[in-house]
């Protein structure tokens, strides 16, 4: 497989590569920072503003996707099962100039309100009749109270790099905070956890068990294909053995390889944009090329596809499927994570 990294690409995956060292200055600078952030925090020489609804965050200790838009998505409808009106509050991370960035344009679910100052949007969804919030990439976020903290760990690599052991904090590894951030957690939600061995997860659960924290394990299922423009669903198994080139815009784009590799795509090439990127004329140029030099099919992510499918609008089609993946929670840990939501739901008016 051919990995390209496009358009500032390499920036993102310098953490991965022995030239980080040259950012050891930066880390010095950086690493204590945020310890002196964390501890005004705790000792409440910042202020914190609580919200008159629940508030659950859904949120990473690494840099790179993780799989929360699926258990955003498991959390609005949780709450709307059970007669709340939830809204999810965004940052807007690499939005587009409508203010909305390409996570929220998949869920739809519940409104989304993307607004930097995540308590001022919360006070939007509220005046706008929301009952119940979620704060999407939330973790770090600290002004905001939260009912709920939800930490997702990628078991496909844990604290930012594919070995399970490694991980320094940015800009040398991938890790937003130290570990010992876990603390705060209210659970630590393990993702992917089928894309990797037993052994592998055993070792994972090993190393989460001393924050003692619950543990919810979440799995990818019931993956299937569908064309960039249509809903018409196709089994992965049809590109079994066809050549592909992949299409992606993510934090982690190894796990969508790996995907593909391992439905039985020949994958010749594998084109990495910048996580969350706004693909323009002269990418369609990049990926035709691609596609038309390996003869191969092109595939993109639910993510990606939401901003592919506007750029192409009007325009010749390309043979562009997109990856779908329902995320499931295991039954014995959706009980766990169903008590942790209900502790935080408002009490019923006595009568």
């Amino acid at each position: 497989m051919i990995i390209r990294r496009l358009r500032g690409r390499w920036r993102e995956e310098l953490p991965a590569t022995a030239w980080r060292w040259l950012l050891l200055p930066a880390w010095l600078v950086f690493r204590p920072l945020v310890g002196l952030r964390n501890l005004l925090f705790d000792l409440g020489w910042r202020a914190v503003f609580r919200l008159p609804v629940p508030v659950w965050s859904v949120g990473n200790l690494t840099a790179g996707g993780t799989g929360k838009t699926p258990l955003t998505r498991y959390l609005a409808r949780w709450a709307i099962a059970h007669g709340l009106r939830p809204a999810i509050i965004s940052r807007g991370y690499r939005a587009a100039a409508d203010g909305v960035n390409d996570e929220a344009q998949t869920i739809s679910e519940c409104p989304v309100v993307c607004d930097a100052d995540r308590v001022a949007g919360g006070r939007r969804a509220i005046a706008a009749g929301a009952t119940c919030l979620i704060l999407d990439d939330g973790f770090q976020h600290r002004r905001l109270h939260r009912d709920l903290d939800l930490v997702l760990i990628d078991a496909t690599r844990p604290w930012g790099a594919e070995d399970p052991t490694a991980g320094a904090t940015l800009p040398l590894g991938y890790l937003r905070e130290g570990r010992g951030a876990l603390r705060r957690a209210g659970a630590l939600v393990v993702t992917r956890t089928n894309a990797i061995t037993v052994a592998a997860l055993t070792a994972v659960q090993s190393q989460l068990a001393a924050c003692g924290k619950p543990v919810v394990r979440v799995d990818d299922h019931q993956p299937r294909l569908r064309p960039l423009v249509g809903t018409t669903t196709s089994a992965v198994g049809s590109l079994a053995g066809r050549a592909v080139i992949l299409i992606s815009g993510l934090g982690n784009p190894l796990g969508f390889e790996r995907a593909a590799v391992a439905h039985g795509w020949l994958v010749r090439e594998s084109l990495r944009f910048p996580d969350h990127h706004h693909y323009d004329q002269r990418d369609l140029t990049l990926i035709r090329d691609s596609m038309s030099r390996h003869q191969a099919v092109a595939v993109t992510t639910g993510k990606d596809a939401v901003k592919l499918a506007a750029l192409i609008a009007g325009q010749d089609p390309l043979a562009i499927e997109v990856l779908e993946v329902d995320s499931v929670i295991q039954p014995a840990d959706q009980t766990v994570l169903d008590g942790l939501l209900s502790a935080t739901m408002p009490a019923a008016p006595q009568r």
